[in-house]
């Protein structure tokens, strides 16, 4: 392992063991040359932040020459005043030369901390669950994206800037979308004037456990372009309202390729079976999980 050079590790799930498991490891590599590390772990006593990866990783592999990571630390106890600030997260790194971001969330319920460092421009197909907080950055290779946030809504000016970082995005999944706080409705006069977010790759749609909002933001042609959209997950209330008992037309263009369309819920889908294929005649209706 000493002579190893290039090395990468994503782990898809929060750990707890990155202090005892991952750390040694990474430190038995004292040749590595490129490092890439996609990591979610909890319950640490401090951020994984600018000075941590400095210490622990930067001053003891005297031979990297490539870094890249994607690192969350969440549910670390603190009150909400001791959350530090972005540039004092990154500035060690900054000083290194590093083009780092960096934003930093607050749990009330958990009175916890969460802090979310990445390297910029990203070069991995991966990146960690974003919430509302999330500072922008280009991530050209990832594919799917998680958005999930219990404290704050995701707005249409967050997903013109998603739109704008995530240029390949094909799946996209919200979890726990708070209602928004700028209601626009499709009638709405001012609609006309607000930028069109644009995901001309997005194939799949999965709005988990979110307010109905999400389901007008995404698809109502007036505020999202969606032409690649072949597979939908969300709530059979959340579709009845948004597509007004499936009448309106003002989503048609967005869901007219939808192949899969899973619906959850109650089991009021088998109760309109036909309005539904009618509304999305090429679509594969499932009451429930694809």
């Amino acid at each position: 392992m000493s002579n190893l050079k290039h090395f990468s590790l994503r782990i898809d799930y929060s750990t707890l063991e990155y202090d005892t498991q991952v750390l040694p490891v990474l430190w038995q590599m004292l040749n590595l040359e490129t490092l890439m590390l996609s990591i979610t772990t909890r319950c640490r006593n401090s951020f994984i932040d600018g000075g941590h990866l400095e210490n622990e990783i930067l001053n003891r592999m005297l031979c990297l020459r490539h870094f890249m990571f994607d690192i969350v630390t969440e549910y670390v106890r603190m009150h909400e005043e001791d959350l530090p600030l972005s540039d004092q997260v990154i500035y060690p790194l900054v000083v290194r030369g590093y083009n780092v971001n960096c934003y930093c969330d607050y749990n009330y319920a958990c009175r916890s901390g969460r802090c979310h460092i990445y390297s910029n421009p990203s070069t991995m197909q991966y990146t960690n669950v974003l919430t509302s907080k999330f500072c922008g950055g280009l991530f050209p290779n990832v594919l799917e994206l998680i958005l999930a946030d219990m404290e704050n809504s995701f707005e249409h000016e967050f997903f013109i800037q998603i739109s704008q970082c995530f240029l390949s995005l094909k799946y996209l999944q919200i979890c726990f979308g708070m209602p928004q706080k700028k209601k626009l409705s499709d009638n709405d006069e001012n609609v006309r004037i607000v930028t069109i977010v644009k995901f001309p790759y997005l194939e799949k749609l999965y709005l988990i456990e979110c307010d109905v909002d999400y389901a007008k933001q995404f698809l109502f042609e007036s505020k999202t372009h969606l032409p690649c959209l072949i597979n939908i997950r969300m709530k059979y209330d959340a579709l009845q309202d948004v597509t007004n008992n499936f009448t309106t037309n003002s989503i048609r263009n967005n869901v007219s390729k939808v192949k899969d369309l899973a619906l959850d819920g109650e089991s009021k889908p088998l109760k309109n079976q036909e309005m539904i294929h009618n509304y999305f005649p090429l679509a594969r209706i499932i009451g429930g999980c694809i």
